[in-house]
């Protein structure tokens, strides 16, 4: 009887040992670079945050004056001054000059384009004003920037909003506010400055409604608790200078948008860093974001629909799905100053 003997490699093939060790280390470096740094607290943390500025759109015209008195009209008393001039501008070519003596009440600037007027209000409406000091005021004399502006509640009762810039007794960096019979006052220290200076009032926040109320009750006994945004629109608006010298580089309405906001993530593993975040948050409310995988550092980018101004903190957080959390805190410093 014949028998037949078949060769060791013509059958099925059976790995070796040392392929499954192979194939075992390579596993576990795998788990090492990938897996294992995703269960540390440090494996994914906020590296950088760039917050950009929100972009401002003029509601009312020229507030530059590159149209020179074009939408204003105005008055000079006597040894004031109150000029157009380009030997100093903001953004544009032009700015107005203001030089006024220390008796004069009759200077004043009126923004007059009634084809913007009246303007609703709405949450992302501000009053936004650029000034420089130009000095020569001696020092101890009162010496202020009343702007004066004029809200309507539905049409039925005027509101007069006095903000005063100047060196008024008001600690620097606060605003003092009251309601009172007359309209809503208020304050704030101007300082000295050769620099260009933002200065922005949000006219529809929560403390501008709540001021809005006590003064339409103060003034007229009107209770208007539960009034919106909505029920108010602004009708004017005037500039009132007392012994002050300064530039004004930019005046007027503004709709403010979103800033826009980058948010660069460092990891310990290249596995992109959204599939290892729960989600980011800004001040405790979570984001809708945009990604952008680089590596060891993902970037993340939205929009923040919060008016910028100066000393403004934002919490930056960025929490893993197995819950550590990377907190970096932004204090901005680049904005308008919030009046």
């Amino acid at each position: 009887m014949e028998r037949y003997f078949s060769h060791p490699y013509s059958g099925s093939y059976v790995p070796s040992k040392r392929f499954y060790i192979a194939v075992l280390a390579v596993t576990l470096a795998a788990l090492l670079v990938l897996g294992v740094p995703v269960l540390t607290p440090d494996a994914v943390y906020i590296s950088n945050v760039v917050v950009g500025p929100n972009p401002m759109q003029p509601i009312t015209a020229n507030p530059d004056f590159n149209l020179g008195y074009q939408s204003w009209q105005y008055s000079v008393g006597h040894g004031s001054a109150l000029n157009v001039i380009t030997s100093a501008a903001y953004t544009g070519s032009h700015s107005l000059y203001i030089d006024v003596a220390p008796n004069d009440t009759a200077t004043q600037l009126l923004y007059s384009n009634n084809q913007t007027l009246p303007i609703d209000l709405n949450q992302s409406m501000v009053f936004y004003t650029v000034l420089k000091d130009g000095g020569g005021v001696p020092g101890g004399e009162l010496s202020r920037l009343d702007l004066i502006l004029f809200i309507s509640y539905k049409d039925v009762r005027p509101i007069i909003v006095l903000v005063t810039l100047g060196n008024v007794s008001v600690p620097q960096g606060m605003t003092l506010s009251r309601a009172t019979p007359l309209g809503i006052e208020m304050y704030r220290y101007l300082q000295p400055s050769s620099s260009w200076q933002q200065f922005v009032l949000q006219l529809t926040t929560p403390r501008m409604i709540s001021l809005y109320q006590q003064t339409l009750y103060l003034a007229y006994g009107i209770n208007a608790t539960g009034s919106t945004a909505s029920d108010y629109f602004l009708t004017e608006f005037l500039v009132h200078p007392y012994n002050i010298n300064c530039y004004i580089g930019e005046l007027g309405i503004f709709s403010v948008g979103p800033a826009p906001v980058q948010v660069t993530v460092s990891k310990l593993t290249p596995l992109p860093a959204s599939w290892l975040l729960k989600g980011l948050y800004v001040n405790s409310t979570q984001v809708n974001y945009g990604f952008q995988y680089g590596g060891l550092s993902d970037s993340y980018t939205f929009l923040l629909y919060i008016p910028m101004a100066n000393g403004i903190n934002l919490q930056f957080g960025a929490v893993t799905v197995l819950g550590y959390e990377s907190v970096r805190s932004v204090n901005i410093t680049s904005a308008p100053v919030a009046i």
